[in-house]
């Protein structure tokens, strides 16, 4: 079952914030959806409430579209009576979420569509273009057999271009199956390594590393200022990561405090961390206002993600220009001048 997670928060925000309880919330839920998946969900919630069931455990029934960290939030918040508020703040965060996406999206459409534009040009030149040229060659000119090479070569030049591209298509489909496999087995040590090198890309790994920081710190900021135990904390926000090695280093952390290390300490080791939030991190262990520091930390990263989407797009366009002209001036050369040299030939 499809389910609309932002659209879902963003309503059960409304409703308990217009002083509806959780069962009316649900119940409302069920009748202004449009989407039958959504309409189902809320009314088998609804109905695991009205039977006594606390949201949190209706919703592990769900649990593969509501993460380990929107679980754990709404328990508290149904255990402190600030579930109001936690939808609030999740309704927040999964909007900013979206929207980073869907910025990155609208980055990706241009160069596809070029992508797709030129390898249907060569699909045309090699399929249609091609043989009706070297048709009207045979049929007017004296020099056929030279003319006939040249298309030959023109020709041999498309074909491998195009079957390095598709050999790269699928060389990266074959590699991202094997990726997702081994993220989903036991042993995730293939995965784990191809996180830890993409962590090493100048500025994919940066910018990786910078939504990783500002989704942690925010599942941080959210679980201390619930009064949790920073340790237990640290055990929940952990699954926001969706990077393998930003992930493990989390873990590594954790363990490290557990063994009575400092948590300045514990973080420093681990090579994975940027310098700002160690330094916070150490200010945190001083201060003891772990909350603030993660605070400071999430909007601290948080504007450097938008920061980073904002040059993306304005860089975008320009780059994917190039891009293009690059594929036209090749087209030319592979294929228009050898065109009008055999024409001089007739």
């Amino acid at each position: 079952m499809k389910i609309d997670v932002l659209l879902f928060t963003q309503t059960m925000a409304s409703l308990l914030k217009s002083s509806l309880n959780l069962q009316e919330a649900l119940e409302i839920c069920s009748e202004i959806y449009g989407n039958k998946s959504d309409k189902k969900f809320c009314k088998e919630l609804s109905l695991a409430v009205n039977n006594g069931n606390l949201l949190n455990m209706a919703l592990e029934k769900y649990e593969k579209e509501f993460s380990p960290l929107y679980l754990s939030l709404v328990k508290i918040g149904e255990n402190s009576g600030t579930l109001t508020q936690v939808f609030e703040k999740l309704s927040e965060y999964l909007k900013a979420k979206k929207e980073i996406k869907e910025k990155i999206i609208q980055c990706l459409i241009y160069p596809i569509v070029v992508l797709v534009t030129a390898i249907l040009i060569v699909f045309i030149i090699m399929f249609y273009v091609l043989p009706r040229i070297q048709g009207i060659f045979e049929a007017f000119s004296d020099n056929a057999n030279d003319i006939l090479l040249s298309i030959t070569k023109v020709k041999a030049n498309l074909t491998f271009a195009g079957i390095m591209l598709l050999s790269l298509v699928f060389g990266s489909l074959i590699f991202y199956l094997c990726y997702k496999k081994s993220r989903r087995g036991n042993e995730k040590r293939f995965a784990i390594l191809v996180d830890k090198i993409i962590l090493k890309f100048p500025f994919i790994g940066e910018n990786i590393t910078i939504s990783q920081i500002t989704d942690f710190s925010f599942a941080m900021k959210l679980l201390t200022s619930a009064y949790f135990p920073f340790t237990e904390s640290m055990r929940l926000a952990q699954h926001v990561c969706t990077n393998l090695e930003i992930k493990k280093s989390v873990r590594n952390v954790l363990e490290k405090i557990n063994q009575g290390k400092f948590i300045a300490e514990s973080f420093e080791e681990e090579k994975s961390f940027p310098s700002y939030l160690i330094t916070w991190v150490k200010v945190a262990e001083k201060s003891g206002k772990t909350e603030e520091v993660f605070t400071q930390i999430y909007e601290y990263y948080s504007n450097e993600t938008s920061n980073t989407i904002s040059k993306l797009v304005v860089s975008a366009e320009p780059v994917f220009i190039l891009i293009t002209g690059l594929i036209i001036i090749s087209i030319i050369f592979q294929f228009v001048i050898p065109i009008f040299k055999m024409m001089g030939t007739l």
